[in-house]
């Protein structure tokens, strides 16, 4: 942005004084010795600088002049020392006006200490042609006032050393102004402006960074707000969740906490409409008409509701009934004491099924046994036809983890349900629930399914439905992009003993294919950081993570978990910090 020239100074020509008064004049100017060529140093900056840094050293070898006057130019203004006829013009540095903007922005707290240090008064004239003029004046000693001139040159100097400036298009120019005090209030190192109806952002590199990253969650947000209503108008879930009546009210003791969860988290409220077919619509609905979260809310139930379906299990209870005892048993199957119980009692030829939660299923056993006064023996058995208590119980632990997913059609209860009722049952395809047709057994995990089963799941996922176990190269569906990496010296909280690993993920914009929810539709392009510790544990994660981005999984597209918004670019399931102190 700032164009830089430099020059060659052969410096056996002039005194150290005269060689250090070059950058009084010019504050801009960058000296530095040259280790190209000895007793040489470099001069940096623009040209204007370098061009003024010539004349004065030209005149110098012309007349021995040390105290010299920038007159050759009309634009140029005149520097004079102490011996001048004006106090206030001899005191005057010329400086880039941009670069005096950005200084005065951001170090108002520096240009306080210099006036109070130094008992001086420092003032600016913008000279409309690109520059500023700075002067300095005090009612003390000159003394005083050039000790504050090289003290401000010094400060000016480093805080201007690796300035840049980037302008930013902005599609709401009546959040322009809002957006710039936004900026401007919470990074102290940069500069926002306004600049031809756009953004302008002045300011290291880092700092730049930083604030297109804010801007663009800001606008996520932004359009989060706006996008909210309609896009959960457009939700397929709107008009509530279908729930067969008789389950939920199996699991309604352990969804109660959840609900109550998902109620105050979204400020929503619950409604529940029985249907005449033996089903009950679970409705979310906004508490307020300012913000529309009922979709959130439902998806977090549906999670929650398939999590305490995968926990139902199933109890046969065998024995010879008499007379008596069907009759008690019928007035049971018709009253609502199993309902008090949360389980469900079903009768199927001379077996008697108790469907419920682990923790109701031994209270309902005891109190039918009771009741019927039988000895009978009692199976157990649950989805996966385990045999023991123990068993089925660390089965209840594997299966909140596997159902632990989004897809829908866990909440059938149809497929679900079907178990081994005898020891003899043949085996069922965990895919279509069916009795196994072409048994193909995985290499790895020894899972069976029907050959046509799992050749279908595959094209889907290379990995066992099961337990997930990967076969072959998995590659997924994330959109184009760089991954870029490099290492701060900052370090993050409890990893004092090393730097950090900054990751930036540059994806494009595109639109969206066959492997994506809506193909032909468009979704934008975004910028993501995550961070890692700069120890062993860390660059060996950075290697797994450079794989999976190499396979496409680090990214999908889709809804975003944490806006709603839908056709954007979310993070796949792989966790990032990306923050350095707090969040995740």
């Amino acid at each position: 942005i700032f164009l830089t020239v430099s020059a060659t100074l052969n410096t056996s020509m002039f005194t150290e004084e005269q060689r250090q008064k070059i950058t009084i004049i010019c504050p801009n100017l960058k000296r530095e010795v040259n280790p190209s060529i000895d007793g040489c140093e470099k001069l940096t900056g623009d040209f204007t600088d370098i061009e003024k840094a010539y004349h004065y050293f030209k005149d110098i070898l012309a007349s021995n002049d040390t105290n010299h006057n920038f007159s050759h130019s009309g634009s140029d203004k005149v520097f004079e020392d102490e011996n001048g006829l004006d106090s206030e013009e001899m005191n005057e540095l010329t400086v880039l006006s941009s670069l005096y903007e950005y200084f005065n922005h951001t170090c108002k707290g520096q240009i306080r200490v210099i006036q109070e240090r130094f008992g001086v008064r420092i003032r600016s004239t913008d000279l409309y042609d690109g520059n500023t003029s700075v002067y300095f004046t005090s009612d003390k000693s000159p003394a005083s006032v050039q000790g504050a001139r090289d003290f401000f040159i010094r400060t000016f100097q480093k805080r201007v050393e690796d300035l840049k400036q980037e302008i930013i298009p902005v599609k709401n120019s009546s959040t322009l102004n809002e957006t710039i005090i936004k900026l401007n209030a919470r990074f102290s190192n940069l500069l926002a402006k306004e600049e031809g109806n756009h953004l302008l952002l002045r300011g290291p590199v880092s700092e730049i960074l930083a604030a297109k990253i804010f801007l663009a969650e800001e606008g996520e947000n932004s359009r989060t707000e706006e996008n909210m209503k309609i896009s959960c108008e457009l939700y397929g879930h709107r008009n509530g969740v279908e729930v067969d009546a008789s389950v939920f009210k199996l699991l309604e003791t352990t969804l109660s906490k959840e609900i109550e969860d998902i109620k105050g988290k979204f400020d929503t409220v619950i409604e529940k409409k029985d249907s005449s077919c033996g089903q009950v619509f679970i409705i979310f609905k906004p508490r307020t008409k300012t913000s529309d979260m009922s979709s959130h809310a439902t998806e977090t139930f549906i999670n929650a509701l398939q999590n305490a379906f995968a926990m139902l299990r199933e109890k046969v209870i065998i024995g010879k009934l008499s007379e008596d005892q069907r009759k008690r048993l019928n007035t049971l199957l018709n009253g609502k004491v199993l309902e008090d119980l949360h389980v469900k009692l079903q009768k199927k030829e001379d077996k008697l099924i108790l469907s419920g939660l682990p923790k109701h299923l031994s209270a309902a056993e005891k109190h039918i046994v009771n009741l019927l006064n039988t000895e009978g023996s009692t199976q157990t058995r649950s989805r996966t036809s385990l045999s023991s208590d123990l068993s089925y119980q660390e089965a209840t632990g594997a299966s909140e983890k596997k159902y632990n997913s989004r897809q829908y059609n866990t909440l059938s209860s149809e497929g679900q349900s079907k178990a081994k009722a005898e020891e003899d049952d043949k085996d069922a395809c965990p895919i279509c629930m069916e009795r196994i047709k072409e048994k193909e057994i995985l290499t790895k995990c020894k899972h069976a399914f029907c050959k046509s089963c799992i050749k279908q799941a595959m094209t889907y996922k290379q990995a066992c439905p099961v337990c997930n176990t990967i076969y072959g190269i998995v590659e997924g569906n994330q959109p184009e992009g760089t991954m870029s990496y490099r290492t701060l010296t900052a370090s993050l909280p409890d990893y004092s003993g090393c730097g950090t690993i900054e990751i930036t993920y540059t994806m494009q914009g595109g639109i969206q294919t066959s492997n994506h929810p809506n193909p032909g539709k468009p979704y934008g392009s975004t910028c993501r950081i995550a961070y890692l510790p700069d120890n062993k544990e860390g660059r060996e994660i950075l290697q797994l993570l450079q794989r999976a981005f190499n396979q496409k999984l680090i990214f999908t597209v889709g809804q975003s978990r944490t806006t709603g918004i839908g056709d954007v670019i979310t993070w796949n399931d792989i966790h990032h910090k990306t923050s350095m102190f707090g969040g995740p």
